[in-house]
């Protein structure tokens, strides 16, 4: 069967035949899944990389105390010798199951009734007050 004649058959004139296999203008079927690029770390290296993201970067010899992409692309390549960008780093751990986790700020020495004034009494007096309208 041709294209045009698979297009007449399925009454759609102008039907999209992208992802259906034609040779030599006859229908032979979908096409196969395509798999793409394979992945660079197996499912035992995945696993290893799973145990020392879950140890800590101290356990793992770093002075940091969190993991970073470009931290972790560099575990990547010094255990496995895979390199990985640091935007594809992301898209591996969230295939992993592991969530970006952002730090707070917040004055450890602070005193909590200094804050608690500041925000109550003196932080208002310095917002903007509407004028008073015209008439």
């Amino acid at each position: 069967m041709t294209r045009r004649g698979f297009a007449i058959a399925v009454a759609h004139p102008k039907l999209n035949l992208r992802g259906l296999a034609f040779e030599d203008g006859e229908y032979l079927g979908p096409l196969q899944h395509r798999s793409g690029r394979p992945t660079g770390l197996s499912r035992e290296d995945r696993e290893r990389l799973c145990d020392i993201l879950d140890s800590g970067p101290v356990a793992y010899g770093l002075e940091t105390g969190i993991w970073t992409r470009p931290l972790v692309g560099q575990v990547i390549e010094e255990e496995f010798g895979q390199r990985y960008h640091a935007g594809h780093v992301r898209k591996l751990l969230q295939q992993l199951s592991y969530s970006v986790q952002r730090p707070t700020t917040r004055l450890v020495q602070a005193d909590v009734k200094q804050q608690r004034k500041w925000v109550r009494y003196t932080y208002p007096n310095l917002k903007k007050t509407p004028k008073p309208k015209a008439r």
